[in-house]
């Protein structure tokens, strides 16, 4: 690895980031093919680590649940799929960045990442804030007053 890619590995981990690193040759053929195992591998383990978190907020919804039953509390969680918020605008010029403490920060996410998950979602969209309130208005009113331990999953069908 040369001192650039050491360079870059380091400052992405310096900055909370994941930088796995894997060398080749460009004139290899079988490099495209690795390149989209070792993707594929790291995407594995995201959604496995993103499992386990989802299976966490159930228990531990369930589990409060069970503790302040007695005292005719609910609790209950919303978890939301892709919301359009400035967070999730398509990367584009000045628009999808933000400051923070004088730094500019990168916001959004990439065009076909979004096309990807319109497509890829049963409603063929993303959610609306208010759309997003209203799960949690439900839980806030009447209608759920015999509800109690459930992860309510506002994502328009989509699951990740």
């Amino acid at each position: 690895m040369d001192n650039g890619s050491m360079f870059t590995e380091a400052a992405i981990r310096a900055a909370g980031g994941r930088a796995p690193s894997l060398a080749g040759d460009v004139t290899d053929p079988a490099l495209p093919q690795r390149l989209v195992d070792a993707a594929v591998q790291q995407l594995g383990r995201a959604r496995h680590h993103r499992q386990q978190r989802r299976l966490h907020l159930v228990g531990f919804t369930r589990t409060m649940a069970k503790e302040w039953g007695r005292y005719n509390v609910t609790v209950n969680a919303v978890g939301f799929g892709i919301i359009e918020t400035r967070l999730t605008q398509p990367l584009a010029g000045e628009a999808s960045s933000i400051d923070v403490q004088g730094h500019k920060i990168a916001v959004g996410v990439q065009p076909k990442v979004l096309e990807w998950v319109k497509s890829a979602c049963p409603l063929g969209r993303m959610g609306t804030p208010e759309e997003a309130a209203n799960a949690v208005l439900f839980f806030c009113s009447p209608l759920s007053d015999y509800v109690t331990g459930e992860v309510l999953i506002c994502g328009g069908g989509l699951h990740f």
